[in-house]
């Protein structure tokens, strides 16, 4: 197969890599290539390429293999689209502290910048005049619609106070409800114009390529009503309705069949339910699987309607709505002989697609295929450093929890393989979130240092049905969850794969809630324990976002549900009795901890408090305060950072 890219296009220089150990900066590194995405003509990709914490903007010529680009380094880019065949959109998000709120905890914003594909320095960022749009709108780079023929693109956004149609003496109520309204843009930047006006709980806006309103939803917090507009003619008709505290049904998408799909559980696992447009009612035509929860939908970006969705099922995979995507998704299997690979874009004609594999023991790369010319190429690796090393496999497996339950995980051993390793024990953040197969850096790079690496999917995790995430509800700490984390563990144990006497436990996020309530009530277990962006003490997490977003606010709602709990002062008393930051006394095992300054999730002050109550304790505990930091791991120097400083703290204490 021909190489479309090759090194020296990507601008990169690399190290050769040792045969059993490559260096760190191999696994850290962000992806050398991301989110490459198709022109509508096919002629030319757009590509995030990343080389240290230096990222740039590609556009390639495919059949020329030209290409010119444009530095992002200054923002974090998320996503990237066309509009028509000139001009590309670069999604990107940074923190900000422009509110009185964020300037203790950051706040996440995004916007959207136009990029000229035949000279890429020419960038333009879109719906940044804030005579139109507040001054506190966060999510600007929120683009719902592109219009491919016309050159627009159509961005939600929260309306200036003196565009709500007020006078001025009702200004200070325009700006307390603010309306959520759809602003169609010139792709160039060269204008924009309130397509049409919004609501003021109004949550999100669906709409056809050209414009025309289709769907939107709409939430009043303080009655807790949730509801469903379908647009008709010049009004909205509601099609569904449910007093929903925490959503738990909202759109996913529309549907070719002019159906909106609703992510809802129903006969116990996630899939969507069918709404007709013109008459409101249910439809027949659920889109589900048997036993399996669906987990993202896909859109195609020229209808902008429901293609696809994707479901957890050792890997991720990908189902096809539309027959010929998938009668081509399953040829392309074939030909690569990858049960991973998944089309990820495609041209406007569906003559040329970007395909992306992801296998156990495999870096993931990027392929073109030409169907005209039934020609498959090479478009380039994430990680072009460890395309000739050997890697440790990540492998799924099951066990038995102490209650009886069957629950899954994945262990990833070193290459070779190997019985009574030492151990990291990797629980999942989320907490309802999943882990899948395929390439995990940081489960890589451990198991190329010798250690196995178990990452169960712990009850209240998603994709595994409804009954396995509420399990999980109220269970934190001392109950189920923790529970199989810790079953995770002698199940490897029993299997011969991990030394029992030689484990240490990380995570991240609720993860590093784990690892800390691992070392905090089962001590016995571990020898260190590593936490990034830890939550420490429950009830202050709950109680903060209570303060920054209004005690009733849906997420506090949706939090105490997770927590199982209703606040009260029991409730109060039992979240402190599960939280690390009141259980101190209790580690026997060192604790690696880190947070960076720029989370905009977890406080940062759940970790500055809890190293304050560690010492109190004059318990062992490492305390590092990453400036730059994110939640996310966004950059190359925090995840170098994180692997350097664990490989040494897991080599002091597991290593051999």
């Amino acid at each position: 197969m021909r190489l479309l890219i090759s090194a020296s296009l990507l601008a990169f220089t690399f190290a050769a890599a040792e045969a059993q150990q490559p260096p760190a900066e191999a696994f850290a590194r962000l992806p050398a290539i991301n989110m490459p995405t198709l022109s509508p003509d096919g002629s030319r990709i757009a590509y995030i390429a990343n080389d240290g914490d230096a990222s740039a903007l590609y556009v390639l010529n495919i059949d020329s293999g030209e290409r010119a680009g444009v530095g992002a380094s200054a923002i974090r880019p998320i996503d990237i689209l066309w509009a028509g065949n000139e001009r590309v959109m670069m999604i990107a998000s940074e923190t900000q502290r422009f509110t009185v709120a964020a300037r203790r905890n950051p706040i996440d914003v995004s916007a959207a910048f136009s990029v000229e594909a035949d000279n890429p320095s020419n960038v333009v960022q879109l719906l940044a005049d804030e005579r139109l749009i507040h001054p506190y709108e966060t999510g600007r780079g929120n683009i719902v619609g592109v219009d491919h023929d016309a050159g627009n693109v159509y961005i939600p956004a929260i309306e200036a106070p003196r565009q709500s149609g007020v006078s001025s003496s009702r200004a200070s109520d325009a700006q307390q409800d603010p309306r959520y309204s759809l602003f169609r843009v010139s792709a160039d930047g060269g204008s924009v114009f309130r397509a049409v006006q919004g609501l003021p709980d109004q949550q999100s806006w669906y709409i056809d390529p050209d414009g025309t309103p289709l769907l939107r939803e709409y939430f009043d917090d303080e009655r807790d009503e949730y509801r469903v507009d379908a647009y008709r003619g010049n009004s909205w008709v509601a099609i569904y309705e449910a007093n929903d505290p925490t959503f738990r049904s909202v759109v996913a998408g529309v549907t070719a069949e002019d159906e909106a799909a609703l992510a809802s559980y129903r006969n116990g696992y996630l899939g969507l339910r069918t709404y007709d447009l013109a008459t409101g009612n249910e439809t027949p035509n659920a889109i589900a699987l048997d036993n399996q929860d669906l987990s993202h939908v896909i859109e195609d970006p020229y209808s902008g309607r429901l293609i696809g969705v994707t479901y957890p099922d050792g890997n991720m995979q990908t189902r096809w709505l539309d027959d010929e995507m998938q009668g081509l998704q399953d040829a392309l299997v074939g030909a690569l002989g990858d049960p991973s690979a998944t089309i990820t874009s495609w041209s406007r004609d569906r003559t040329r697609f970007i395909v992306r594999t992801n296998g156990a023991d495999s870096v993931p790369t990027y392929y073109v295929y030409d169907d005209t010319a039934r020609s498959l190429s090479i478009l380039a690796s994430e990680y072009p450093e460890l395309e000739s090393v050997t890697l440790g496999t990540r492998q799924e497996f099951e066990f038995t929890a102490r209650d009886g339950a069957t629950i899954s995980g994945f262990i990833t051993l070193p290459p070779g393989g190997g019985t009574n390793l030492p151990a990291i024990v990797f629980p999942h953040g989320g907490p309802e979130s999943f882990d899948v197969g395929g390439f995990d850096w940081r489960a890589h790079f451990f198991a190329s240092r010798g250690y196995a690496v178990i990452q169960p999917n712990f009850r209240g995790s998603d994709g595994f049905g409804q009954a396995f995430r509420d399990a999980g509800r109220g269970q934190w700490g001392t109950g189920v969850m923790q529970h199989d984390v810790t079953d995770s563990l002698a199940h490897a144990v029993a299997q011969g794969w991990v030394d029992g006497d030689r484990v240490c436990i990380y995570g991240g996020s609720y993860g590093g809630y784990a690892a800390l309530a691992g070392g905090a009530f089962t001590p016995d277990l571990y020898q260190c324990v590593a936490a990034y962006a830890p939550v420490t003490d429950i009830g202050l997490f709950i109680g903060e976002i209570g303060v920054n977003r209004g005690a009733g606010n849906w997420i506090v709602d949706a939090w105490t549900e997770i927590l199982g709990g209703s606040m009260t002062a029991e409730d109060r008393q039992r979240l402190d009795n599960i939280s690390p930051i009141h259980n101190t006394r209790s580690y026997r095992a060192p604790v690696l901890l880190m947070h960076g300054r720029e989370d905009s999730v977890v406080p940062i002050a759940q970790s500055r408090r809890f190293e304050g109550e560690m010492e109190s304790a004059r318990q062992p505990v490492e305390y590092v305060e990453m400036r730059d930091a994110d939640h996310w791991l966004t950059s190359q120097a925090t995840r170098l950072e994180i692997l350097t400083r664990l490989e040494a703290f897991f080599a002091e204490h597991i290593g051999d």
